[in-house]
């Protein structure tokens, strides 16, 4: 389980985020919603060790972050940003940097069987010699996730994982995304902007405001209330078959 404990963060004399508290367990999705300029991207560059918090901490299980290297970090925590610049790499090289943490003086058997291993459950051995220039949108996506998860960590980050998707490919990406946690009992943490999708796809909803927890509520229990007062707009929530939906104010 990852944790966070009274986090803070400031840039310069500018406090961005106060006195945080987020968790997720192995085998949850947990999503971080709110209006941009709230934190959100800051909190996941804290979790990683991106930056550095300056309050409270980071936990994974016990284990004080801070006194954990980078490179062990990265065994427990995989970030996909949401903008990654293309490279001139092949799909199979560009996963297999993943593998850093692990690797010593060269490439094991074992690192290109986690590789495989990946690429196989996220259907990407067609993609494998291509290189990333020539993806579309939704295979550039894939790859990230594929190279985050063959970190073998226990937390995955994401950072908007569909903003730059069309519908289709975004709820694929969010149905891979739900398959990895049900499939490895991975902990997922992803900063979302599609309420409903997060709704659905998400166990709980962590709404931010000012820089701190205004919220954390399970996926069945959002309120008119609550987007009113984290959004400043007026909607309406729905129940379909047992589940809610956002739709607009008439």
């Amino acid at each position: 389980m990852l944790r966070t404990e009274g986090l803070g963060f400031s840039y310069r004399s500018k406090k961005v985020l106060h006195d945080v508290d987020v968790s997720v367990e192995g085998g949850e999705i947990v999503s971080l919603l709110g209006p941009n300029g709230v934190g959100k991207t800051t909190l996941m560059k804290c979790l990683c060790g991106i930056l550095k918090p300056s309050e409270g901490n980071v936990y994974v299980g016990n284990t004080d972050m801070r006194e954990v290297s980078l490179r062990d970090r990265a065994k427990l925590i995989a970030y996909v940003p949401q903008r990654v610049p293309r490279i001139h790499s092949t799909v199979m090289d560009y996963i297999l940097v993943g593998r850093r943490p692990y690797i010593e003086l060269n490439v094991s058997d074992h690192d290109m069987e986690v590789v495989w291993e990946v690429v196989h459950a996220l259907d990407l051995d067609h993609l494998a010699v291509k290189y990333l220039d020539n993806l579309s949108g939704g295979e550039f996506q894939k790859v990230q996730i594929a190279r985050a998860l063959v970190q073998e960590a226990g937390t995955l980050l994401l950072d908007e994982p569909t903003s730059s998707l069309d519908v289709s490919n975004a709820y694929e990406t969010m149905h891979i995304i739900r398959k990895i946690v049900e499939d490895r009992g991975v902990g997922v943490i992803m900063i979302a902007h599609d309420l409903n999708m997060a709704i659905h796809l998400s166990d709980r909803l962590v709404f931010m405001k000012d820089g701190t927890v205004y919220k954390e509520i399970a996926n069945d229990s959002v309120t008119e209330d609550i987007i009113r007062d984290v959004y400043n707009i007026d909607v309406r929530v729905v129940a379909d078959s047992g589940k809610p939906y956002i739709v607009p104010k008439d």
